[in-house]
């Protein structure tokens, strides 16, 4: 959300738009993008009767699934592993037993950077394949945002050159140079997360990215005559 528009205009004492003086505005604007880009957290967890079992099991589906991103295409830059775990599983017989180690818990979790979001949905379908069963989250984020924003500025200048106008010509002053110009603020949005599903429910849901907005305010000062 943008502030108030500010516009003033003052004369070289600030009693008046006499010549001489200046007008100050706020400019707003905005670009819209659909996001080029999707990150994922993807992984393979399952139990065993015993901790050696449980991570074996699951170091081969983990090997399985890294060989998969790479034939796909997938840099060694776009994954990254965030997470892994080995835990046991408690369980009681009964309300008045103590609680036993039943099997063990293994986790294992990847990022996974995918720069052509429309292939988005052949990756949920390889992973699946490959052995990967849980998904921690998709996000959508736009590759080039600097090249987005620097065009939001653009426009805020330009929303405030507009403004500047209408009120020198209210006024029934000449609007002359800039004198000053301050950038107000600068919306990026961060990633749009899909929620958590497990990975088989995933990869039979199409996925919609949307659109993510950049926003730029500026204040600018131009001189009257």
């Amino acid at each position: 959300m943008f502030m108030v528009p500010v516009a003033s205009v003052m004369g070289e004492t600030g009693s008046g738009p006499r010549p001489g003086g200046t007008i100050t505005v706020q400019g707003e604007a905005g670009v819209s993008a659909v996001p080029n880009r999707a990150e994922l957290i993807a992984g393979h967890t399952n139990r065993a009767e015993t901790a050696a079992k449980a991570m074996a099991a699951n170091n081969a589906a983990m090997e399985t699934v890294f060989v998969a991103l790479k034939a796909i295409g997938i840099a060694e830059r776009d994954m990254r592993t965030v997470g892994f775990s080995v835990a046991p599983v408690m369980a009681r017989a009964d309300r008045k037993s103590p609680p036993e180690i039943v099997a063990y818990g293994v986790s294992n979790r990847v990022v996974v950077t995918l720069r052509d979001r429309a292939k988005l949905g052949a990756l949920l379908d390889i992973l699946t394949r490959a052995g990967a069963n849980r998904i921690d989250g998709v996000r959508f984020l736009i590759g080039d945002a600097e090249k987005l924003t620097d065009e939001a500025r653009r426009k805020a200048f330009g929303d405030a050159r507009r403004k500047a106008r209408l009120y020198a010509e209210s006024a029934g002053v000449t609007l002359g140079r800039v004198v000053k110009i301050t950038e107000q603020s600068i919306r990026i949005p961060g990633p749009r997360m899909v929620q958590a599903i497990e990975m088989q429910a995933m990869s039979r849901v199409p996925v919609a990215a949307g659109e993510l907005s950049i926003d730029a305010s500026v204040i600018v000062t131009f001189a009257i005559k």
